[in-house]
């Protein structure tokens, strides 16, 4: 009995240090990761990302952020007329970020640079108003500094989900139409966010 208990023991640690080791070597070959983010999770303010493995727990990433878009007509009632007010936001990313791993959670902080694009437009039939102003568009650029900080579950070395926060620094240049005069005008805006509405669901596969 009693070496039928040793070798059960062997067995087990055997099987431990295998299991280890197998993740230990799909932990450093793994070396590349494709990222999905939603802040909503409705898919309508989306973020892709891609990442690289550099050296020493750094990754280079890239990746489009702030995807959403709505569309909006409002329906004419008795003497009212159609108006339609439509929006699009995008932007782009490019960082650097550190990750550090134990046990089953991954906590990672990284810097980065983005340039967001954001578009809205509104226009209306209603023959008051006057033709310059029925239909106006407005231009916004959002250059910034971020800085991701996020914790993850590991279901397996190669599936993380978890949460990401994302404040940044950003200098905004506007350039739209008032909808009351119809006259073309420039803001500049500087102002610290948190981009895309707080924080973040995301999702990670590494391959």
């Amino acid at each position: 009995m009693k070496k039928l208990f040793n070798f059960i023991v062997c067995l087990l640690v055997v099987f431990n240090c295998a299991v280890y080791a197998q993740e230990t070597t799909q932990s450093t070959t793994l070396k590349n990761e494709i990222s999905v983010s939603t802040s909503r999770l409705t898919f309508d303010d989306l973020s892709l990302k891609y990442a690289r493995f550099i050296s020493d727990d750094l990754w280079f990433k890239v990746g489009v952020i702030n995807l959403d878009g709505s569309f909006h007509k409002n329906t004419p009632s008795f003497g009212s007329f159609v108006s339609t007010n439509s929006s699009l936001n995008g932007g782009l990313l490019i960082g650097i970020e550190k990750q550090k791993s134990t046990n089953n959670l991954e906590f990672t902080y990284g810097l980065n640079i983005q340039m967001i694009y954001n578009y809205t437009n509104y226009s209306t039939e209603d023959p008051r108003v006057p033709s310059n102003q029925r239909d106006t568009d407005v231009h916004k650029y959002i250059p910034g500094i971020g800085f991701g900080l996020g914790f993850f579950y590991k279901i397996n070395p190669s599936i993380l989900l978890g949460f990401e926060i994302n404040p940044s620094i950003n200098y905004a240049f506007t350039n739209g139409e008032s909808t009351s005069t119809g006259i073309a005008y420039k803001n500049r805006d500087f102002y610290f966010s948190f981009t895309n509405n707080g924080a973040l669901v995301t999702l990670k596969y590494r391959f």
